[in-house]
């Protein structure tokens, strides 16, 4: 299941022409701009049937671009993220069941700035994706 909705998150991300790359691991150098990073944050299982337990799957996603003055600059970086923003949330939001992997999945987001070796511009995004387990 955790794979699956994963790899269903990968998927949408790498729909966006505009993203360059999507890992599905903290990748230390990466391969272009921008490009995004999709982890698991949590998890949580709750009591829904005598049969089915809903776990709720957490991933942040991660969407870095680059902004030094050697590279895109600090306007065109930013400019570049602006873009992106209601790109990557109109996709979940029409995909909500994240191709049928989930029952539901909600997504909410922040902007910040982060120093991984070069300065760098970044959306961070939370997916809370629900999907009914069943007990065995």
């Amino acid at each position: 299941m955790y794979s699956n909705i994963k790899n269903a998150i990968k998927t949408i991300l790498s729909g966006i022409t505009s993203i360059k790359n999507v890992y599905g691991y903290e990748k230390g150098n990466l391969d272009g701009y921008p490009s995004a990073v999709v982890t698991l944050e949590a998890i949580d299982c709750a009591y829904e049937t005598n049969n089915e337990d809903e776990r709720k799957y957490v991933f942040k996603v991660k969407i870095y671009q680059e902004m030094n003055d050697d590279a895109l600059g600090v306007e065109t970086a930013e400019n570049t993220m602006e873009a992106l923003i209601d790109t990557v949330l109109g996709k979940f939001e029409d995909d909500y069941t994240l191709g049928g992997k989930c029952h539901r999945a909600n997504i909410s987001g922040i902007a910040g700035y982060v120093d991984r070796e070069i300065s760098m511009r970044v959306l961070e995004f939370k997916i809370d994706c629900y999907a009914l387990y069943t007990l065995t």
